[in-house]
């Protein structure tokens, strides 16, 4: 008898392994059906957007802006410390103390630092403001894009005022086009990031872009 129930249960042990092999299969399947019909990564929040940001990339001209992260920099297999960005067709190198700073900085390059580290704290305001700017636009990247990356939907702007407007009219149509999403929901987005999204609202060089 016990033979008898243990030949049972393998039995049925074999049939749940093959059923959820053939179910794995199907998951398999649809997510790289989902993955070529939206052009998405290999997995949701896979892609550099998604992460934890982790360095600030200042440009030597603080009116311009690398909209790529470090992490989707060019990488300098020579020089870890140095990558470049072909939107800006300019090298990026990192420093992480004041010293290198200043010596990057009085050499006009452009320079990644750690965020929210000790270097950020000693930067004089227009940099601290870029700083502010250079979070938002990163963040207004990752709503934008929802949950898959798409190349075609990035920001493409060098201009750091150029690429908040892009971003502001991208949020005004979508308020006009959508049943659901409004101002306030917007706005409830970029608070989980620590950002007040009405103190760009209310900034005179964007004042009623999207209001208007």
């Amino acid at each position: 008898m016990n033979n008898k129930k243990n030949l049972i249960s393998e039995a049925i042990a074999d049939i749940e392994y093959l059923e959820d092999k053939d179910i794995a299969k199907k998951e398999t399947a649809f997510k790289k059906s989902h993955q070529r019909k939206f052009g998405g990564p290999p997995g949701a929040f896979e892609d550099p957007i998604y992460k934890e940001l982790k360095e600030i990339i200042i440009c030597k001209d603080l009116k311009q802006i690398s909209i790529k992260r470090w992490d989707e920099l060019e990488v300098n297999f020579s020089n870890q410390t140095i990558r470049f960005c072909p939107q800006l067709k300019q090298d990026i190198t990192k420093v992480t103390n004041e010293h290198n700073y200043n010596a990057i900085k009085n050499n006009n390059m452009c320079i990644a630092i750690p965020y929210n580290g000790v270097l950020q704290q000693v930067l004089d305001d227009d940099t601290q403001q870029y700083i502010e700017n250079y979070v938002f636009i990163q963040v207004s990247r990752r709503l934008i894009q929802g949950f898959h990356y798409q190349e075609e939907y990035d920001i493409k702007e060098n201009n750091i005022e150029d690429a908040i407007k892009f971003i502001l009219y991208y949020i005004k149509e979508d308020i006009e086009n959508s049943r659901w999403k409004d101002i306030d929901s917007w706005i409830k987005d970029y608070q989980e990031f620590d950002i007040d999204l009405t103190i760009i609202l209310e900034n005179e060089n964007f004042k009623g872009i999207v209001n208007g």
